[in-house]
Order: C-alpha cells, then structure tokens, then sequence
C-alpha cells in the first residue's frame, strides 16, 4: 500500500530479509479480501486506522516472477492520501522503524516502480478533481 501525506509517502525500513525500504504490504489471509488485507497491514505495521479513507487501486497487476527474491508473488497496489487528522504512524509487525519519504527514494523489490506509477495516478487524480472543483471553469 502506498500511504501519501502531502509530498511524501510512509515506507517500512524491513526488520528481515531483504532489508531497506519497502512499502507497507503483506500477504492476503484466506477469506479475506485484497481491500481487508490492506486495510489489516496498514494496522498491523503502522498502528494507523483508515478504514475510513478512499483506496484508490494502481490499474495494474505485478507479478513479473523475478520482482521478489524470496518467491513469485503478485501484488495489487492501493494508493490512499491522509491528512493531519490521521495519528503518527507507529512501527509494529516486521517493520523497524516507519519514515516519511521523499519521490524518488531506493527500495527493495521493485517498490519504487510501484510507488513512481502511484505518483502518477494521483497526479491524475488531483488534475480531474481540480479541473471538475475549479471555480473558473463553472459555467
């Protein structure tokens, strides 16, 4: 999951194998949904609740065999922008320690394709509701 806040996104320093930066994320438990299981990780290694806030879903799947070293796995990304209102996140799980990121940072995996495409999608995002909320265009 990619968590914005302002011009910067939460990453994980990885307390195991591969250690560096990662985004937040894990596995989906049997029964669940890929949403529930966003929404558990994000709880799980953040302390943080945002059930409340919008998941916007990445259009794409990635699952390139080679993108992590421990096995093939097939990621669905959701992006979600918070705000002040949202307590600091705090590490648990098998994160180290949590820290807010600039674009364009190293990771492990191939999470900073996944975060560079995030930038992307909410830029897009951000134009249409500009352009949609932007009084001069009103008619």
């Amino acid at each position: 999951m990619i968590i914005f806040k302002g011009e910067k996104s939460l990453a994980v320093l990885r307390k195991s194998e591969p250690v560096g930066l990662a985004l937040v994320g894990g596995f989906v438990d049997v029964g669940e949904t890929c949403l529930q299981a966003a929404q558990r990780e994000i709880r799980e290694e953040t302390g943080m609740e945002l059930e409340s806030y919008s998941f916007n879903l990445l259009p794409k799947i990635y699952d390139d065999p080679e993108r992590d070293p421990r096995r093939h796995t097939v990621s669905v990304v959701y992006w979600i922008e918070i705000d002040d209102v949202v307590p600091p996140p705090k590490a648990g799980d098998d994160a180290k320690e949590l820290v807010w990121v600039e674009r364009n940072q190293k990771f492990v995996f191939d999470h900073e394709h996944l975060l560079e495409r995030a930038w992307v999608e909410r830029n897009k995002y951000r134009e249409k509701i500009y352009e949609k909320y932007n009084p001069i265009n009103t008619r």
